[in-house]
């Protein structure tokens, strides 16, 4: 039961990171000045919208496979790259937080959410009981 709990949450939350990633391209494409620059991620400019959409979408794929059981190891290896993503870009980079607002709160939790991603991913590779 908690397996099928974290492989649903890893599910969702890569899922949802995916769009967020592909919604912040296409806002940051449609929207001047094009040189975009968002701290938490390393690239900037137009490089930034491309690798935004790049992500995005290798993202949704992965989690599609995924969901239907199959490149499990992909998305082990996805998740563990998105919160080295994460943890690089809120508290090993030039990124600050605003005093007394939430945004260190807000920051450990999604760090958390995708340490809770990658427990369900791991989980995944584990065979589940054969049918027969």
């Amino acid at each position: 039961m908690l397996n099928a709990l974290l492989r649903w949450f890893a599910l969702f939350f890569h899922a949802g990171f995916a769009v967020a990633l592909l919604v912040l391209a296409v806002v940051s494409a449609f929207s001047p000045p094009h040189e975009l620059w968002f701290p938490v991620l390393p690239w900037s400019g137009t490089w930034l919208i491309g690798s935004l959409v790049g992500l995005g979408v290798a993202g949704l794929l992965i989690v599609a496979a995924a969901a239907r059981g199959r490149a499990r190891g992909l998305w082990l290896a996805w998740s563990l790259a998105v919160f080295v993503l994460i943890a690089r870009g809120y508290f090993f980079s030039d990124y600050r937080f605003v005093p007394d607002s939430s945004q260190f709160t807000t920051a450990l939790l999604v760090l958390l959410a995708s340490l809770m991603a990658i427990l369900g991913a791991k989980r995944s590779l584990r065979p589940g009981p054969r049918k027969t």
